[in-house]
């Protein structure tokens, strides 16, 4: 899962600053601080440590703009890694105690996006996720995964659904409009239309009935453009007997 967003530098936030003081008061006021390992700290101090407004920077181009408490940081933050990080591109919001806490934009460098609540560095609360090729994931999360309830999914292209999800597929009740002007409102399972639902195709005709795993089986009937209506046993999406 995606790691820590201040993983790399946890290690400065200690009671003990590893480097120097080469500007300014960094015991009670506003200073910059070299690290020993290269990043360097503009801003403000309070008895020895990081409180308030402040910038990090280090050579690679990681740079890091926020508010920080008691050597940590701590409210509004907008941390940017370079190209090459494994896992983080950006995070704009809330941190709490050094962890991405309430709501922020975090990007990553395969190009998702997530836009919601954070708590202790995970996907928490309602979000939406961006994936790279567009499609929309808009919902609540619980510790970094999609939770078992309402859902809204848009895919590219025009497609659409509306419903129930359990483990992270379409399940329960639900509506899927598709990209022709299709559109099936009804019962899935396991990410398939599955038990009684309504299909109404592009044309206006419909379908009410019963489905099996993705197919027409069991009772249903089928209305027409121009109101003829034909009931009967279907199987496999084919009327068998009328």
């Amino acid at each position: 899962m995606i790691k820590s967003l201040l993983l790399l530098l946890l290690i400065l936030f200690s009671n003990n600053l590893l480097g120097e003081c080469i500007e300014g008061n960094c015991y009670e006021g506003h200073g910059t601080f070299y690290f020993k390992n290269g990043l360097k700290y503009v801003g403000e101090f309070k008895q020895g440590k990081m409180t308030g407004q402040g910038t990090i920077t280090n050579s690679n181009g990681m740079k890091f703009i926020g508010q920080f408490k008691n050597g940590l940081p701590h409210g509004q933050v907008h941390l940017i890694y370079p190209q090459g990080h494994p896992d983080i591109k950006e995070y704009i919001g809330e941190c709490k105690n050094g962890k991405r806490d309430g709501k922020g934009t975090l990007i990553l460098q395969g190009g998702i996006k997530y836009i919601g609540n954070f708590k202790d560095d995970k996907f928490h609360g309602y979000g939406t996720t961006i994936e790279p090729d567009g499609t929309k994931f808009i919902g609540k999360y619980e510790n970094n995964r999609m939770s078992n309830g309402k859902w809204i999914i848009v895919y590219p292209g025009g497609g659409k659904y509306e419903g129930d999800w359990r483990d992270n597929k379409m399940d329960g009740n639900g509506t899927f409009i598709y990209p022709d002007g299709g559109k099936y409102a009804g019962q899935w399972k396991e990410g398939k239309k599955h038990g009684y639902g309504t299909y109404i195709y592009p044309d206006g005709s419909r379908y009410d009935g019963e489905y099996l795993y993705g197919k027409r089986n069991g009772t249903g009937t089928v209305t027409l453009f121009d109101g003829t209506k034909y009931s009967g046993i279907f199987k496999d999406d084919e009327m068998i007997n009328q």
